[in-house]
C-alpha cells in the first residue's frame, strides 16, 4: 500500500488543479486566491524533509495580475527550475509562462515567457514542460525555449498540435495533434525540433485521446477519457523501438464504467499513474488514481488508490504526476475541489509504492493482459512478434508483417499461447499460475504442429 501526505494551504481556491514533481521537490497549482472574485492564482513548492513535506515557497508573477491571468493553470519541475503556466481566461488578455529559479530555499522568478504570435497569446501557457536547459509551452501551438545561462529564448514553434496537453523529455517533445485522434512526437535535432512520428490508439475511436500526456525516456503514455457515458476511459502505453513508436499496451480501471479514467496521467521508468476524478468508489467524483507497473512487456495494475479523506466531488485525480527515480517511488495527485471551509483543494503525496510489487493477479483481468504482452497491436500492420528462438521482436507499421486480425488461426494459437505462458510467471497464485502456463503450453504445441515449425517448448 502506498503511503499518503497530504499538501494543504490556507489562502487559496482550486489548490491541486495542476501538479508536478521531481527530485524531491514538488509544484502545485491553484488558480485562484482566498479573497479574489477572480482568477488570479498562485503555485507553491515543496520540499521533502525525513518523512514528510514542507511549504519552501509561495510564487505568483512579476507582471500585474489580470482578473483572469489564471496563474498555476500548468507546472512543472525540474532540478533547480520551475516553470508555472498563467493562461490567459478572457478577453484580449496575453497568456504567459514564468521560469523559476531555485537559490538555495529561495525561488526566484527568472524570465517571462511570451507567445511570439499575437494569435497564440490567449492560450499561451495552457501547458507546460520542463527538460534540462529546455522549457515547452503549449498555446495554439507550442514553444520551444532554451536556456543560456539566465536567458530564455524561442528556438522552435511547433504546429498542427493543440497545446492542450504537452510533455518533454530529454530530445523528445509530445502533444496532442490539432486533430484530436493522435499524438505528434518531435525529436530535437541541435536546436531545432523535426516531427518523428504520428501516434495513434488501436480502439480509441469514442476517447478523447492525447487529453492528458506524459513523456519518460522511450515510453509515452497518453490519456483517453471517454464521451460517452456508457463507455470506460483508457491510457496508451507506447514505446520507441529505434526510430519507430509502438503502442505496447492499453491501461484500463479494474472495475464498472469508469468515463473519466485517463483525464490526467504520469509515467517514469517502470511506473505509469492514470487519475480518473469521477471515479464514486467511495462518493459521487470522490475520485480515484491507478498506479501500474511495467514487467516486461506487460503493465500490471499494481494499485488503485482513493484519499483516505474521500468525499463527494473531491475530483482527487484531476491531475497526477510521479517520480520512479526516487526511493520507493513517490507520486503526487491533485483534488482541486475538495471543501475545506475557507480553501478549497488538497494535493496528496503517495510514496512506497514500489513496495506493492508482486501483488496478486485478478484472475479475472488475465484475458485482457494476454494479447498484450507479447503482441502490441497498434492497427495498421504494426506491433511485437514472438519469433521462436529470439523473443519478441518490434514491427513498423511498414513491414512486411500484418497486425494480429491478419495472422493465420495457427499463428494466432503461438501468439496467445506464447503470452499465456510468459503470463503465468507474473502470477502468485499457485493453483491459477499452473492452470494458465498449463493451457499456454498445450495451445502454442498444437498450433507448431499445424504449422510444422518446431516450438520453443521442445527446446532442450
Amino acid at each position: 500500500m502506498a503511503t499518503e501526505f497530504k499538501l494543504v494551504v490556507s489562502d487559496a481556491f482550486q489548490f491541486g488543479q495542476a501538479v508536478a514533481l521531481r527530485g524531491g521537490y514538488a509544484i502545485v497549482g491553484a488558480r485562484r486566491m482566498t479573497g479574489a472574485e477572480s482568477e488570479v492564482g498562485l503555485a507553491y513548492i515543496f520540499v521533502k524533509n525525513g518523512t514528510g513535506w514542507v511549504k519552501q515557497a509561495q510564487v505568483s508573477g512579476s507582471i500585474a495580475a489580470g482578473p483572469n491571468d489564471q496563474f498555476g493553470t500548468a507546472v512543472a519541475i525540474d532540478g533547480d527550475y520551475a516553470i508555472v503556466g498563467a493562461r490567459s481566461g478572457g478577453g484580449n488578455e496575453p497568456g504567459r509562462a514564468y521560469v523559476f529559479h531555485r537559490d538555495g530555499s529561495n525561488w526566484v522568478e527568472e524570465s517571462v515567457l511570451v507567445a511570439s504570435d499575437p494569435a497564440d497569446s490567449a492560450f499561451f501557457g495552457q501547458s507546460v514542460a520542463l527538460s534540462g536547459d529546455w522549457a515547452m509551452v503549449g498555446s495554439g501551438d507550442a514553444y520551444m525555449f532554451r536556456r543560456t545561462g539566465s536567458t530564455w529564448t524561442v528556438e522552435d514553434r511547433l504546429t498542427g498540435i493543440t497545446g492542450r496537453a504537452v510533455s518533454l523529455s530529454g530530445n523528445y517533445a509530445v502533444a496532442r495533434d490539432s486533430s484530436g485522434i493522435a499524438l505528434k512526437v518531435f525529436q530535437r535535432y541541435g536546436t531545432n525540433w523535426q516531427q518523428q512520428a504520428v501516434l495513434t490508439a488501436s480502439d480509441a475511436s469514442n476517447y478523447i485521446f492525447g487529453d492528458s500526456v506524459s513523456i519518460s525516456g522511450d515510453y509515452i503514455i497518453a490519456g483517453a477519457p471517454n464521451g460517452d457515458a456508457n463507455s470506460a476511459g483508457a491510457a496508451y502505453v507506447f514505446v520507441n523501438s529505434g526510430s519507430v513508436w509502438i503502442q505496447q499496451a492499453k491501461l484500463e480501471p479494474n472495475t464498472g464504467i469508469q468515463r473519466t479514467f485517463g483525464t490526467s496521467v504520469g509515467i517514469s521508468g517502470n511506473y505509469a499513474l492514470v487519475g480518473d476524478p469521477f471515479d464514486a468508489e467511495v462518493a459521487d467524483d470522490s475520485g480515484a488514481a491507478y498506479i501500474f507497473q511495467r514487467k516486461g512487456m506487460a503493465w500490471l495494475l499494481i494499485e488503485k488508490i482513493v484519499a483516505s479523506d474521500a468525499a463527494a466531488r473531491d475530483d482527487f485525480g484531476m491531475s497526477v504526476a510521479i517520480d520512479a527515480s526516487a526511493v520507493g517511488g513517490l507520486a503526487i495527485v491533485g483534488a482541486p475541489d475538495k471543501a475545506l471551509g475557507d480553501v478549497e483543494g488538497e494535493a496528496y503525496i503517495l510514496s512506497d509504492f514500489s513496495a506493492a510489487i508482486g501483488g496478486v493477479i485478478d484472475p479475472r483481468r488475465l484475458i485482457a493482459i494476454v494479447g498484450r504482452i507479447l503482441f502490441g497491436i497498434i492497427g495498421d500492420g504494426g506491433g511485437v512478434i514472438w519469433v521462436p528462438g529470439i523473443g519478441p521482436v518490434p514491427v513498423p507499421p511498414s513491414g512486411p508483417l500484418n497486425a494480429y486480425s491478419g495472422l493465420s488461426p495457427a499463428k494466432r494459437d503461438v501468439l496467445v499461447g506464447l503470452a499465456l505462458s510468459e503470463m503465468a510467471n507474473l502470477i502468485n497464485n499457485a493453483d491459477v499460475q499452473q492452470e494458465v502456463r498449463t493451457t499456454g503450453l498445450k495451445l502454442v504445441k498444437q498450433a507448431a504442429n499445424r504449422l510444422q515449425v518446431p516450438s520453443e517448448t521442445d527446446a532442450p
